[in-house]
Formats: structure tokens, C-alpha cells, sequence
């Protein structure tokens, strides 16, 4: 059966986007986990008092999110706070850092 879990407060439930760097001439370059660059998630639960944040949204942080390692149906996930949030994807529109 497939957990689900209502978060509280204004905590989101994400998975981290395994990200390759491209460079401008279109080289994939190693991990960028080890940089100061942006991560990318996907969100999985969302607290109800989150607004402008809902499951299946693609958003971006900075590098250094604190948040809580869980294992969310079998995958490892991260609770985070939505203050961490730069900013939500739209519909349609890549996560790609390009360099």
C-alpha cells in the first residue's frame, strides 16, 4: 500500500532531482552537489498551510537545505521547510542548471 502522510505547519515533502551540470557548449560536467549551485526537487506532500507550493511541483532551493532525511514509499526523501523555496517551476519548463 502507498504511504501518504499529511505534513504540518509549513513543511513540504521532496525528492532530489539527480542534476548534471551542462556547460554552454553542452558538456555534461560531474555532480554539482559538491558547488554552491541550486538544487532541484520534486514535491511529494505539502502542509495545508502552503499556498502557492502543491504535489508534483518542481522547485529550487540553495545547496545547503537543512531538513529531515525520510524514506518516503520505498525512495529517500527530505522534509524541508517552504521558506528554503526559491522559487516553483511551470508547467512544462525544464530544471536544468547550464553554465
Amino acid at each position: 500500500m502507498k504511504e501518504s502522510i499529511q505534513m504540518l505547519h509549513k513543511l513540504l515533502l521532496v525528492r532530489k532531482i539527480k542534476q548534471e551540470a551542462i556547460s554552454s557548449g553542452g558538456i555534461i560536467l560531474p555532480s554539482i552537489e559538491a558547488n554552491d549551485e541550486p538544487i532541484f526537487w520534486d514535491v511529494l506532500e505539502v502542509a495545508k498551510k502552503v499556498i502557492d507550493i502543491k504535489p508534483g511541483d518542481k522547485i529550487i532551493t540553495h545547496n545547503h537545505v537543512m531538513g529531515q532525511s525520510y524514506n518516503y514509499n520505498g525512495e529517500d526523501a527530505m522534509i524541508i521547510q517552504c521558506n528554503n523555496v526559491f522559487g516553483v517551476f511551470e508547467n512544462g519548463t525544464e530544471c536544468a542548471a547550464v553554465y
